[in-house]
């Protein structure tokens, strides 16, 4: 069906309004408590449950989002994904320590090149904001192999993901699942990877990705969205954009 240019125009010029009117700064609005309580305020973030808002009298306040009737709710729902949508932050990074426990075992095969690897993993979380819980969260633990031909190669030894909610001020241990992996290095022939690392992902309830730990600074440069999407078993070059065949392997 035809459309009017000038509907056009006017429907994207409502649109451009609803969108600044969630994104604007100092945007206010009267929020409702359960309780009956009201404030006139303007969002400034949001980190874990706990919303921060900037009445118009200056005043700042943080309130739990379950505090506010379903409509308040609503909003802010709408805030978040508009600034996700917008590509802004929906507040500073939060205070999460990340703790990676990755031990392995070696073990020689048969032959004196071939080589055993038990690897078990643990993540210890903690949030140490003290006005906010998390609730949830999505972590995904990711332990890598480097080629022992080529250093430059990666593979994904293992991928794992948790569902888990972190309380304010708590801590929570999650164990990875024990895996095994085998490779070759002798004096004259080289294959497969060699256990290098691990890293470790928090979305929240968006799908936003709220803190990465990894293990080293090669994997720590590479973006957690693009970490996100590789899978268990392929092989990679150290950007983790490209997908190799397989494996190098040298003889010497």
């Amino acid at each position: 069906m035809f459309k009017h240019p000038r509907g056009i125009a006017l429907g994207a010029l409502m649109l451009a309004f609803s969108t600044s009117s969630l994104t604007a700064k100092d945007q206010f609005r009267t929020f409702t408590a359960k309780d009956g309580k009201t404030v006139k305020a303007s969002i400034v973030s949001l980190i874990g449950d706990s919303l921060k808002i900037k009445a118009t009298n200056g005043r700042f306040f943080h309130v739990p989002v379950s505090k506010f009737v379903e409509d308040d709710q609503e909003y802010i729902k709408k805030w978040c994904e508009m600034q996700i949508k917008i590509g802004a932050s929906t507040g500073p990074e939060p205070r999460i320590d990340i703790d990676v426990s990755a031990g392995k075992r070696n073990d020689n095969g048969p032959y004196y090149a071939d080589h055993k690897q038990t690897i078990s993993s643990s993540v210890t979380i903690e949030n140490r904001e003290l006005k906010a819980n998390f609730e949830n969260l999505k972590g995904t633990l990711l332990l890598f192999g480097k080629g022992v031909a080529d250093s430059s190669e990666y593979k994904i030894l293992h991928k794992q993901q948790f569902e888990f909610s972190l309380l304010k001020s708590q801590k929570t241990t999650l164990q990875g699942k024990t895996i095994r992996n085998t490779y070759e290095k002798g004096y004259s022939y080289r294959d497969g990877h060699k256990y290098g690392g691990f890293a470790f992902i928090v979305q929240n309830q968006h799908g936003v990705v709220i803190k990465k730990k990894a293990s080293s600074t090669t994997l720590d440069k590479v973006p957690a969205k693009t970490l996100l999407g590789v899978s268990k078993g392929q092989v990679y070059d150290r950007t983790f954009e490209n997908k190799l065949s397989s494996s190098s392997s040298s003889r010497f």
